[in-house]
């Protein structure tokens, strides 16, 4: 039977129609399985996708899962669904198997992160807009183990280009250390000497209220096989306890050269910049590229503190909630700070 005709004739069929004729036999999966992918977006030239994960029905990872003639992705969009507000099982299921497929691959270039849609989020959780963002100890290490497995198999991948967006996830689970520490928790000296062992040495420590057991994401390894030159980080899941270990060790393991944070004041308590980024500064001194978005007066001095602490900056981008006038004198849009403005930024003690 010639392979146009099938292709013309199977062309209109249903998506699960084409997924299981895929799985009849293998001239059928190198038939089906194409219409499928160009149907869902799925771009097998340039291999680049935007997936949608579902937790009812087939979406385009389970077709992707079992390809034959795809080995490597060079982009790749993943979106995680916002199935309940109460518990984070049917999350760690979904990250489960985007990382089977993950591991599945020879190499992945770059990887899109979407934690939580923000349509979904917006209509369940319009209250808060933190769900899930409370949790238990067993909820928090089921949580810390598969997230983690998840990034460092990315990272292992090959993957130079990773972006986290959207997500709450037990983003409530630490709280600053009592008052009596530090004002910025660790001098900048000590935090060069001393690794990220645990959130209290980072100057967290868990909250009473929710558990008593410190835990975090396994750490990206130290061999220097990582190939991640860029981070762009748009969820709090990475910056606070217990995810902001794995950026940290992510920091100090991988060249990052480049780096984004969304300084959102919704997403991360504000009094908690200072010690966030005090440690992002100490663990990645040869970041030439950042990108701070969403800043506002609360944490204007701490964004600043941070840039005047990297002595290799060649491209700078702040982006406040609304245009500040009276700190810095903005381009046309009101948004960006040019580096050579950086002269006027507050000098650190600790910059050489």
């Amino acid at each position: 039977m010639n392979s146009s005709w099938i292709s013309s004739n199977i062309r209109r069929s249903p998506p699960d129609a084409l997924y299981f004729l895929a799985l009849l036999s293998r001239r059928l999966h190198f038939i089906a399985l194409p219409i499928y992918f160009a149907r869902n977006g799925i771009d097998l030239e340039t291999k680049t996708a935007t997936i949608e994960l579902e937790t009812d029905r087939l979406d385009p990872l389970s077709a992707l899962k079992i390809c034959l003639f795809l080995s490597s992705m060079d982009h790749i969009s993943c979106v995680f669904p916002h199935p309940s507000c109460y518990s984070i099982v049917l999350v760690l299921a979904q990250m489960k198997r985007f990382q089977t497929f993950i591991l599945r691959l020879a190499y992945v270039k770059t990887v899109t992160l979407y934690l939580d849609p923000h349509h979904l989020r917006a209509r369940r959780c319009l209250s808060t807009g933190r769900c899930l963002s409370v949790t238990t100890d067993e909820a928090l290490k089921e949580w810390a183990c598969q997230y983690g497995a998840l990034l460092n198999c990315i990272v292992q991948k090959g993957c130079k280009s990773l972006t986290a967006i959207n997500g709450g996830q037990v983003t409530e689970a630490y709280e600053l250390q009592p008052l009596g520490f530090s004002e910025k928790y660790l001098p900048s000296v000590a935090l060069h000497l001393f690794p990220s062992q645990n959130a209290q040495m980072l100057g967290f420590r868990r909250d009473p209220t929710q558990g008593t057991v410190d835990i975090r994401l396994p750490p990206v390894p130290s061999s220097g096989l990582s190939m991640l030159t860029s981070l762009h980080i748009h969820s709090p899941t990475l910056l606070v306890p217990p995810g902001l270990d794995w950026m940290i060790s992510a920091l100090r393991h991988s060249p990052i050269t480049s780096l984004t944070i969304c300084m959102s004041s919704t997403a991360v308590d504000s009094r908690f910049w200072g010690t966030i980024l005090a440690l992002v500064a100490s663990a990645a001194p040869n970041l030439t590229a950042v990108a701070l978005t969403e800043i506002d007066l609360r944490n204007e001095h701490d964004a600043l503190e941070f840039i005047a602490r990297l002595p290799r900056l060649t491209d700078l981008d702040l982006a406040h909630v609304r245009p500040l006038l009276d700190t810095c004198t903005p381009h046309a849009d009101g948004s960006h700070l040019p580096l050579e403005a950086s002269s006027q930024l507050p000098r650190s003690p600790h910059r050489h």
